[in-house]
């Protein structure tokens, strides 16, 4: 449950708040990516370290002013994917597609992760359409086949 008397000592100055339910407008110093202190306002209320973590405005946008809310009550810690993904950035959109932009669905077997990452992904049905293409060109393959030559003459010690 939410500890009112420590709300009020920690907000006295910087917030705009009318009832538990509604948005707390942080009206002090905010950083630079435009957040209040929300995170402190969390530990202060609720006594509890979360390091590792995002404090993640749930009720954004449905109800929620977003960053310059510091009420608790609007907020959840939430691994730093969680919130990424609830957002309305790049990478949300990007995972919340389901078909590559040729129509074709991005299945466990159709679906490349890019070196370490969850999100950017390539569709394996359209490389391998680029990849057939591009080696397909008389010009193209020819420059490859030439350049794997002299890879390997250079390697042998011929090189010209």
């Amino acid at each position: 449950m939410v500890d009112v008397d420590s709300i009020r000592t920690a907000l006295r100055k910087y917030a705009e708040k009318t009832d538990l339910d509604e948005c707390w407008h942080w009206t002090g110093a905010v950083n630079s990516s435009g957040y209040g202190s929300h995170r402190y306002i969390w530990k202060t209320v609720n006594d509890m370290n979360i390091t590792g973590l995002h404090l993640d405005h749930f009720k954004f946008p449905e109800s929620c002013i977003g960053k310059l809310c510091v009420n608790p009550t609007h907020l959840r810690p939430a691994s730093v994917r969680e919130n990424v993904l609830r957002s309305d950035g790049f990478a949300s959109h990007e995972a919340a597609q389901t078909h590559c932009k040729h129509g074709h669905e991005f299945t466990p077997e159709n679906t490349h992760f890019r070196s370490g990452n969850k999100i950017k992904r390539d569709c394996l049905t359209c490389r391998k359409e680029y990849d057939r293409q591009r080696y397909n060109n008389p010009e193209r393959r020819d420059a490859m086949r030439a350049a794997n030559r002299r890879s390997r003459a250079k390697k042998r010690g011929d090189a010209k």
